[in-house]
């Protein structure tokens, strides 16, 4: 095999790697629509109850401190969800990644 072959070999292997990797991100997200369904939902009934909260907290220490653990609750769902997607890529197809919120929102978009 020539020189100009081989590259080529090389280019369409890094190619087709790069399509494969794009495509199990994909099935991913896919796979995670239900969950990520059901955690959307708890982020926006957590959000919602955070928001109402917020007069309340205004006017009362007790306000205050239920609010600081909605908020927490509020990240923890969320780095759960991005930690079990990234522990799903690397147990099913041996690659780590590491993602944001931004990151599965663009892939989610993506995938619409």
């Amino acid at each position: 095999m020539g020189n100009r072959e081989f590259e080529k070999r090389v280019d369409n292997d890094v190619i087709n790697n790069l399509a494969l990797h794009k495509g199990i991100f994909k099935t991913e997200i896919g796979r995670l629509t239900d969950e990520n369904v059901a955690l959307k939902a708890e982020v926006e009934r957590v959000s919602i109850l955070f928001h109402e909260k917020c007069d309340v907290a205004a006017n009362s220490r007790c306000g205050i401190e239920r609010l600081q653990k909605d908020s927490e609750r509020l990240k923890w769902l969320i780095d759960g969800g991005i930690y079990a997607l990234e522990a799903r890529v690397d147990e099913a197809y041996g690659f780590e990644v590491n993602l944001s919120v931004q990151t599965i929102d663009a892939a989610m978009k993506e995938t619409k």
